[in-house]
Protein backbone atom coordinates (compact mmCIF):
# COMPACT_ATOMS: atom_id res chain seq x y z
CA UNK A 1 0.00 0.00 0.00
CA UNK A 2 1.21 3.43 -0.86
CA UNK A 3 0.55 5.91 1.88
CA UNK A 4 0.37 9.87 0.32
CA UNK A 5 1.68 12.73 2.73
CA UNK A 6 -1.48 14.96 2.93
CA UNK A 7 -1.84 18.76 1.91
CA UNK A 8 -4.79 19.33 3.28
CA UNK A 9 -7.93 18.63 6.15
CA UNK A 10 -9.34 15.80 3.83
CA UNK A 11 -6.08 14.37 3.25
CA UNK A 12 -5.44 13.39 6.89
CA UNK A 13 -8.74 11.69 7.19
CA UNK A 14 -8.47 9.91 4.52
CA UNK A 15 -4.87 8.76 5.99
CA UNK A 16 -6.16 8.31 9.31
CA UNK A 17 -8.78 5.52 7.51
CA UNK A 18 -5.99 3.75 5.61
CA UNK A 19 -3.58 3.35 8.72
CA UNK A 20 -6.99 2.29 10.72
CA UNK A 21 -7.46 -0.21 7.92
CA UNK A 22 -3.77 -1.85 8.77
CA UNK A 23 -3.22 -0.96 11.76
CA UNK A 24 -6.73 -0.76 13.58
CA UNK A 25 -5.23 -0.22 16.70
CA UNK A 26 -3.22 2.68 15.51
CA UNK A 27 -4.96 4.92 18.05
CA UNK A 28 -6.60 4.91 21.10
CA UNK A 29 -10.33 5.27 20.03
CA UNK A 30 -12.76 3.03 17.61
CA UNK A 31 -14.65 5.07 14.69
CA UNK A 32 -18.25 4.68 15.28
CA UNK A 33 -19.64 7.75 12.57
CA UNK A 34 -17.78 9.58 10.17
CA UNK A 35 -20.34 12.43 10.60
CA UNK A 36 -18.70 16.18 8.81
CA UNK A 37 -22.05 18.08 7.95
CA UNK A 38 -21.99 19.29 11.47
CA UNK A 39 -18.74 20.10 11.47
CA UNK A 40 -18.07 17.25 13.65
CA UNK A 41 -15.24 15.03 11.39
CA UNK A 42 -15.68 11.66 13.05
CA UNK A 43 -17.53 10.51 16.09
CA UNK A 44 -15.57 7.76 18.61
CA UNK A 45 -15.49 5.54 21.57
CA UNK A 46 -12.71 4.46 23.61
CA UNK A 47 -10.72 1.49 22.04
CA UNK A 48 -12.33 -1.75 24.09
CA UNK A 49 -15.12 -4.01 24.12
CA UNK A 50 -17.57 -1.65 25.32
CA UNK A 51 -20.36 -2.34 22.94
CA UNK A 52 -21.51 1.21 21.71
CA UNK A 53 -24.46 1.40 23.37
CA UNK A 54 -22.75 1.19 26.82
CA UNK A 55 -19.85 3.62 25.40
CA UNK A 56 -19.77 7.21 25.97
CA UNK A 57 -19.02 9.00 22.64
CA UNK A 58 -16.35 11.70 21.37
CA UNK A 59 -15.54 13.51 19.21
CA UNK A 60 -12.04 13.51 16.94
CA UNK A 61 -11.33 16.41 14.56
CA UNK A 62 -8.81 16.16 11.74
CA UNK A 63 -7.03 19.12 10.75
CA UNK A 64 -3.99 19.62 8.37
CA UNK A 65 -1.63 22.06 11.01
CA UNK A 66 -2.58 22.68 14.45
CA UNK A 67 -2.80 26.72 15.20
CA UNK A 68 -3.49 28.58 18.02
CA UNK A 69 -6.72 29.43 16.44
CA UNK A 70 -9.33 26.20 16.88
CA UNK A 71 -12.43 26.70 14.79
CA UNK A 72 -14.69 23.91 16.96
CA UNK A 73 -15.27 23.82 20.84
CA UNK A 74 -13.11 21.70 23.37
CA UNK A 75 -16.45 20.03 25.10
CA UNK A 76 -16.30 16.57 24.27
CA UNK A 77 -13.41 17.01 22.08
CA UNK A 78 -11.39 13.19 22.24
CA UNK A 79 -8.51 14.24 20.27
CA UNK A 80 -7.03 16.16 17.08
CA UNK A 81 -5.36 14.46 14.00
CA UNK A 82 -3.38 16.52 12.32
CA UNK A 83 -0.64 16.26 9.81
CA UNK A 84 1.76 18.94 11.74
CA UNK A 85 1.66 21.81 14.37
CA UNK A 86 2.95 24.96 13.99
CA UNK A 87 2.57 25.43 18.17
CA UNK A 88 5.24 24.49 20.26
CA UNK A 89 5.29 23.77 24.18
CA UNK A 90 3.51 26.05 26.03
CA UNK A 91 1.79 27.61 23.20
CA UNK A 92 -1.88 28.77 24.12
CA UNK A 93 -5.01 27.57 21.90
CA UNK A 94 -8.31 28.76 21.90
CA UNK A 95 -11.66 27.35 20.72
CA UNK A 96 -14.62 28.94 19.20
CA UNK A 97 -16.04 29.54 22.73
CA UNK A 98 -12.69 31.50 23.81
CA UNK A 99 -11.82 28.14 26.21
CA UNK A 100 -8.07 28.00 26.14
CA UNK A 101 -6.12 25.43 26.48
CA UNK A 102 -1.87 25.20 26.93
CA UNK A 103 0.11 22.99 24.31
CA UNK A 104 2.18 20.21 26.27
CA UNK A 105 5.03 17.92 24.39
CA UNK A 106 6.24 15.13 26.22
CA UNK A 107 9.46 13.95 24.75
CA UNK A 108 9.06 9.51 24.30
CA UNK A 109 10.07 7.59 27.83
CA UNK A 110 11.70 5.13 25.33
CA UNK A 111 12.38 3.20 22.17
CA UNK A 112 8.54 2.43 22.45
CA UNK A 113 6.73 5.01 23.63
CA UNK A 114 6.04 8.29 21.29
CA UNK A 115 6.23 12.19 21.53
CA UNK A 116 2.89 12.61 23.32
CA UNK A 117 1.14 16.23 22.53
CA UNK A 118 -1.80 17.08 25.14
CA UNK A 119 -4.46 20.45 25.04
CA UNK A 120 -4.35 20.69 28.57
CA UNK A 121 -6.59 23.12 30.93
CA UNK A 122 -6.01 22.32 34.68
CA UNK A 123 -9.72 23.43 34.92
CA UNK A 124 -10.93 20.83 33.17
CA UNK A 125 -10.19 16.87 34.04
CA UNK A 126 -9.82 15.82 30.00
CA UNK A 127 -6.51 16.66 28.39
CA UNK A 128 -7.08 16.57 24.66
CA UNK A 129 -4.41 13.99 23.05
CA UNK A 130 -3.27 15.20 19.65
CA UNK A 131 -1.65 13.18 17.27
CA UNK A 132 1.26 14.88 15.16
CA UNK A 133 1.24 11.69 12.27
CA UNK A 134 4.54 13.36 11.43
CA UNK A 135 5.71 12.59 14.32
CA UNK A 136 3.59 9.95 15.44
CA UNK A 137 3.88 7.85 12.21
CA UNK A 138 7.43 6.87 12.15
CA UNK A 139 8.17 6.70 15.98
CA UNK A 140 4.69 4.32 16.69
CA UNK A 141 4.43 2.35 13.24
CA UNK A 142 8.56 3.12 11.57
CA UNK A 143 6.43 4.90 8.66
CA UNK A 144 8.55 7.00 6.77
CA UNK A 145 7.47 9.74 4.49
CA UNK A 146 10.02 11.17 1.88
CA UNK A 147 10.05 13.63 -1.15
CA UNK A 148 9.25 11.62 -4.39
CA UNK A 149 12.06 11.50 -7.15
CA UNK A 150 12.03 11.75 -10.72
CA UNK A 151 12.23 7.72 -10.23
CA UNK A 152 9.22 6.93 -7.95
CA UNK A 153 5.93 6.25 -9.52
CA UNK A 154 3.64 9.34 -9.89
Amino acid sequence: MVLVEPKRESGVQSLVVQLMTIEPDVFPFAVVDYDTHEGIDIIVKSNDTVPVSGSRLYYVEFKYFLSSAFNHSFENLHSIVCWDTELKHGDIVKDVNREERKLAVAAPQDATDYTRYFLDNPRKAHRIEVFVLKDYLPQKLKIEFRPRTATDVH
